[in-house]
């Protein structure tokens, strides 16, 4: 089936709105269940520009840097389904657990927490070599 989405949203400001930022998640993406055959977002007066987030998703940052009393954000397109009986697929991959353990400035660790966590990590280092002794049969 063939659907044709049209969806505007405007806001209306008291004052003139002097700047602003805002993320847009406005942009469906194709699957197979679906084929994106087009899509236009606009907004007159701001800048948008169009980025993809940690699962793939198409989003945009919509910038006003000019004062402007009112904002209209549509979009449009043409989006193509498939009947697949109900059956939807996988979901899209998730973050890897690893991008939660790596080490950043903010992720710092002092030396009075790292001697707090030294004995917790003595205990899962020994419990790891017994389940490896275990697989080995010895």
């Amino acid at each position: 089936m063939l659907i044709r989405v049209e969806h505007s949203r405007a806001y209306s400001y008291s004052e003139p709105l002097l700047s602003s930022t805002q993320y847009l998640r406005m942009t469906p993406l194709s699957s197979r269940t679906q084929t994106v055959e087009s899509w236009k977002l606009a907004c007159p007066g701001a800048l948008t520009t169009p980025w993809q987030d940690q699962y793939g998703n198409l989003c945009h940052t919509l910038t006003v840097a000019e004062p402007v009393s009112e904002l209209e954000i549509k979009v449009c397109g043409l989006v193509r389904t498939r009947d697949t009986n109900g059956v939807m697929g996988t979901a899209p991959q998730e973050l890897s657990s690893a991008i939660y353990l790596r080490e950043t400035p903010y992720t710092l660790t002092s030396g009075p927490i790292q001697d707090f966590a030294s004995p917790q990590e003595r205990r899962d280092r020994d419990i790891a070599r017994g389940h490896a002794r275990h697989r080995r049969g010895g």
